[in-house]
């Protein structure tokens, strides 16, 4: 009978440690599941993120091109002299631009080059080189740009507030040295990144 006993207490002990292995394992298999699920979602986030910020750069980098394109094609007056036609004094109160595709129109307006799904757009500036000898001179016949070079700063808008600004440094080109200007021949000299 003792014998009994003593096995019906062991088989109690073993059953108690059963339970306590499988509350432990199943702990740390809810531990592991928790980490899984938020390494997942940090993942996710950084996907979005990243893609919001490609779609910011693309924007910008098209407001770059319809800027250049702008410059391009746009009508100069004899007595135009390089790109004073959009530089102002000191780089105060830019020129608006009108006739640059897709600056400033919102994501759903029709003037935007993007497709509503996107959430994009773009601004973009001329801006007058702070080296041009007639930058801040305010008189309104030397307003002019007397070096043929500009700032192009275009930024661009992403989903989920991503910002990208680019400015591209565009000088004319005079080969033959006659006037008015071609206004086809001029280069980027620099492009970059603004943090």
């Amino acid at each position: 009978m003792d014998a009994q006993i003593h096995r019906a207490r062991l088989s109690k002990r073993q059953r108690g440690n059963a339970m306590l292995v499988a509350l432990i394992a199943l702990t740390g298999l809810a531990t592991l599941g928790a980490i899984t699920v938020g390494s997942v979602q940090t993942g996710l986030t950084s996907a979005n993120a990243e893609r919001a910020a490609t779609i910011a750069r693309y924007a910008a980098e098209s407001g770059v091109w319809a800027s250049l394109d702008y410059l391009r094609t746009t009508v100069y007056a004899d007595e135009v002299i390089f790109f004073s036609f959009v530089t102002r004094p000191s780089n105060v109160d830019p020129e608006d631009m009108p006739g640059l595709a897709g600056n400033r129109a919102l994501p759903g307006s029709a003037d935007n080059p993007f497709s509503p799904d996107m959430k994009a757009w773009y601004d973009v500036m001329i801006l007058n080189n702070i080296t041009d000898p007639k930058f801040a001179v305010v008189a309104p016949a030397d307003t002019e740009d007397s070096d043929g070079q500009v700032m192009l700063r275009s930024t661009g808008h992403g989903p989920d507030g991503a910002v990208i600004t680019l400015e591209v440094d565009v000088k004319f080109i005079d080969p033959d040295g006659a006037a008015p200007i071609d206004p086809t021949t001029f280069v980027i000299l620099a492009w970059r990144d603004v943090l």
